[in-house]
């Protein structure tokens, strides 16, 4: 099991445009959530990561330039883990690990941070196709 670890929730805006999106839409919402994050939602978040990963001086093989992390969809959600042999990422918001030194680097945070607005907004179009073919 990987120890990358951390917990990312919508801001209360975020949040209100997301649940009119729901409200408003007909048929299998859950289904439509769950296929849009699924598969463009974890590749969006990975990817968004990814560009802040951190990269130390050090010249052997680094996360950011591979294949580092592994998703698992959950209903209505997703997980994003380290695979295993990138478990020095773990903790890495709280400068532990292997460079406790030079302190975190928020990656997680800033990843989520640059790509959640994308994601909403992804998820209410697909929602608003929803109810428009249906209405």
């Amino acid at each position: 099991m990987s120890r990358l670890n951390a917990c990312y929730a919508l801001d209360d805006e975020q949040y209100q445009r997301y649940c009119d999106a729901i409200f408003k839409a007909t048929g299998n919402v859950e289904d439509k959530i769950n296929n849009y994050l699924h598969n463009e939602g974890i590749k969006a978040a990975g990817e968004s990561i990814t560009k802040y990963l951190p990269v130390s001086k050090k010249g052997k093989k680094h996360a950011k330039y591979s294949d580092w992390y592994a998703a698992t969809p959950v209903n209505l959600g997703f997980a994003i883990t380290s695979k295993k042999p990138y478990w020095y990422l773990c903790f890495v918001n709280e400068g532990s690990g292997t460079s406790q030194k030079s302190g975190g680097v928020p990656f997680i945070d800033m990843g989520m941070n640059n790509i959640t607005d994308t994601i909403i907004n992804n998820l209410i179009k697909v929602l608003d196709d929803t109810f428009d073919k249906e209405v």
